[in-house]
Parts: C-alpha cells; sequence; structure tokens
C-alpha cells in the first residue's frame, strides 16, 4: 500500500535538485502581431519544484499563496502569528513511511499544538536537518558562523544546493530528521512531553509576533529546503483489493494549512480593495508584481529569465530560416 512506502535518507530530495520538464526553456512561436509583418517566441517554463531553474518561481509562488493567506487572517482578526516547530525525538520512531509522517507528526501535531492555544495555521514539512559535517565544510570554506540556527541557516542551504549541482551528494550534508514548521494563530503555552517536541520560537512566555515582512521571509526560507519525495510516481501507483493498479490522484502534501486557516477565503475576509492591496504588498517583498489579478514578474527581472524581456519578435520575411532548425522546430 503506498502509504507503507518507507522514507529513509534517500527519499527525499530538496527544491532544485532534479530534473526540468520537457519543454522547459523552449521557445515556441507564440502569436503573429496584429499587423502581421512580425512573430514572437515565448520562453516557456515547466515551474515544476524540483526543477534547477524553475524551483525559485515555485518557492516565490507558493511563498505568496500561504503569506497571502496568513496576513489576510492576520488582518481581519487584528492578531498577529507566531512560529512553533513541531518533531517527534528520534528514539521515538525507527521507521519512518509516509503514514507514520501523516499520523505521528502532523496529525498529532495538530492536536497538541491547538492544546497549547494554537487555533490553526500552516505547516511545512522538512525530511532533513543539516548535519555536523555540512556546518564544519562550511566553516571551512570561510563562509562565515551563522549568527544562528533556522532562518540564518538559509545560505547554508544555498551553499549545499551548489555543491550537489556540482556533482556531491546530497546525503553526506544532511540526516534523517522529519519535523514540521508552523505559523499560526494564538497565545501559546508550554509543552513537556517525552514522545512529542513543540517549541515556540522565542520561547512559550514571550513568542515572537511576526510581522509581514518577516512571515514572508520565513516562509521564503522554510520554502527553500522542503521535501520533494522521490519515489512520488511509485507512491501514486494504488492496488485495490481486486488486484487492479491504478493511479492515485492523492498527492504527498509537504505544506498543508489546518484549523482556522484551512479552506479560507482572503478576498471573502478582506474585500476586493483590501485584497488586492495586500497582494501587491505582498508581491513587492517577493520582487514580483500583482497586476490585474495576476502575479507575475517586472519587465527588468532577469534572475529567473521569465520577465517581459523575454518576448523576442522576430520579422516575418525571417521566419523562413526557423524551418531549417531542427532544434527550434522540435521546440513547437
Amino acid at each position: 500500500f503506498a502509504h507503507e512506502y518507507p522514507i529513509k535518507l534517500g527519499s527525499f530530495k530538496i527544491p532544485g535538485l532534479g530534473k526540468k520538464g520537457p519543454k522547459c526553456d523552449h521557445k515556441p512561436l507564440a502569436k503573429f502581431s496584429a499587423d502581421g509583418h512580425s512573430a514572437y517566441f515565448k520562453l516557456l517554463k515547466c515551474k515544476r519544484i524540483e526543477c534547477p531553474s524553475c524551483w525559485l518561481d515555485w518557492a516565490r509562488r507558493a511563498v505568496f499563496d500561504l503569506a497571502l493567506r496568513i496576513e489576510a487572517y492576520a488582518r481581519s482578526s487584528a492578531t498577529r502569528p507566531i512560529s512553533a516547530i513541531m518533531s517527534v525525538p528520534p528514539n521515538e520512531v525507527k521507521n519512518w513511511n509516509w503514514d507514520r509522517v501523516n499520523t505521528s507528526l502532523f496529525q498529532r501535531g495538530y492536536r497538541r499544538i491547538e492544546d497549547k492555544g494554537i487555533e490553526g495555521g500552516v505547516a511545512i514539512f522538512h525530511p532533513y536537518r543539516l548535519n555536523a559535517y555540512a556546518r564544519g565544510r562550511w566553516l571551512r570554506a570561510r563562509k562565515g558562523r551563522c549568527k544562528g540556527r533556522g532562518h540564518n541557516d538559509i545560505k547554508l542551504w544555498d551553499w549545499v544546493r551548489s555543491q550537489v549541482r556540482h556533482g556531491e551528494n546530497l546525503f553526506k550534508f544532511v540526516k534523517l530528521g522529519p519535523h514540521a514548521h508552523v505559523i499560526g494563530f494564538g497565545d501559546s503555552q508550554p509543552h513537556s512531553c517525552e514522545d512529542y517536541v513543540i517549541k515556540f520560537e522565542g520561547g512559550y512566555r514571550h513568542p515572537t509576533r511576526l510581522a509581514l515582512k518577516n512571515v514572508v521571509g520565513y516562509l521564503y526560507y522554510l520554502a527553500t529546503h522542503t521535501g520533494v519525495l522521490n519515489h512520488l510516481k511509485a507512491y501514486k501507483r494504488h492496488r485495490s483489493k481486486e488486484g487492479e493498479l491504478s493511479v492515485r490522484k492523492q498527492k504527498t502534501h509537504t505544506i498543508r494549512a489546518f484549523g482556522d486557516l484551512f479552506r479560507i477565503n482572503p478576498k471573502e475576509l478582506l474585500g476586493e480593495v483590501g485584497f488586492n492591496t495586500l497582494a501587491s504588498e505582498i508581491a513587492t517583498l517577493l520582487k514580483m508584481e500583482w497586476k490585474d489579478g495576476e502575479l507575475g514578474y517586472p519587465a527588468s527581472h532577469k534572475e529567473l529569465g521569465i520577465s517581459g524581456k523575454e518576448i523576442e519578435w522576430v520579422p516575418i520575411y525571417e521566419l523562413g530560416k526557423y524551418l531549417n532548425n531542427e532544434a527550434w522546430l522540435t521546440s513547437l
């Protein structure tokens, strides 16, 4: 059964360490100009979490959706969110599978953290923790000591991603340690239990209340190394009691909402004007833009290669030369 698939050190990647989609970075003929004198080629992007060139776009869009949900609730309820970490001590679980992640980490965590005052929030799953070897290599490379673990580790994770892209093994730098980070709403209370850990950022007595800028920054950090399940195709295969093999529509959700933030509608909470104002604020923090109800990039944006400057207009009389270009024909 799919949920019984074992989770081991090699079961995941982090974003940006997989393969790009089959049409990613292709430039097919998109449309002709109104006067019929020229045509333009549009750069295609797969926008996959595992794609080396698209994962940043995936991360920004995921953060936008989460931050919009969190901040809409914050403004409508006149309260600020706090953050926490939920995890199971290593000695409590010898063998992990996806069902155990759902029950022992997420579902138990929702119940426990609600008992400690958090009425709802979003949770982001991380399968790995950086090991001592990674931190030692980082220091020996004279990258500087992180002032503190957590949010300050974003440069270290980016460095690990770079090392893996240059041929090193990801699993030299990480250890298996499934845990979840929560951004939620409520009043924190002390938690003491041998079989489950809940740690509030800033301590339960005076938890850190996050402003919008901090919410966006923290979510982006969390998105940079969330789990990307390697055996997702196998996981989605399901054999029924009659022995028939089918593909499951259910996915392994590494980013989830719970409690009061489950299925909320930011536009209903804030109204049309308030929603668009907030969407524009979040987009600006992500170096994107909210225009005509859509999230995109300014024309000057070059980091992801998907700005307006990627539109390449070609005079109609020059199209003939493309017919002799096998690579171009393949990209159509």
